[in-house]
């Protein structure tokens, strides 16, 4: 991750993010602040407070059993980004990707109740 950021860094002339999206309006710094919102909710709740849960409740005894649960759902997080990532990059669109994965969020957190 290092030398990916570190390469990008050297061969742009114009830094990491370009500042020309920062100029005229705040939504391009609201987006990345968002999107740094949802990548601590991810954090936070799957992958910390989740299988606290799962233990506690007594839903599974092996930690083992639980990483195998926290996939079921690990895995399609990190398929589902990359034609999200090539998607915004493509249509220069930030705000639809963050509407779905946001809405994705408010179904799961909505359905975890009632399982």
């Amino acid at each position: 991750m290092m030398l990916m950021y570190s390469a990008e860094w050297k061969w742009r002339s114009d830094g990491l993010v370009a500042h020309v999206f920062f100029k005229g309006s705040p939504n391009f710094a609201l987006s990345i602040f968002a999107f740094a919102v949802e990548g601590w909710l991810f954090y936070s709740a799957v992958n910390s407070v989740t299988p606290l849960i799962v233990l506690n409740l007594g839903w599974e005894s092996n930690s083992w059993r639980i990483a195998i649960r926290q996939l079921s759902y690990n895995l399609p997080v990190l398929f589902c980004s990359i034609p999200i990532t090539l998607y915004a990059t493509k249509y220069k669109d930030l705000k639809s990707p963050l509407i779905l994965t946001f809405l994705i969020f408010l179904a799961v957190y909505v359905k975890q109740p009632l399982s």
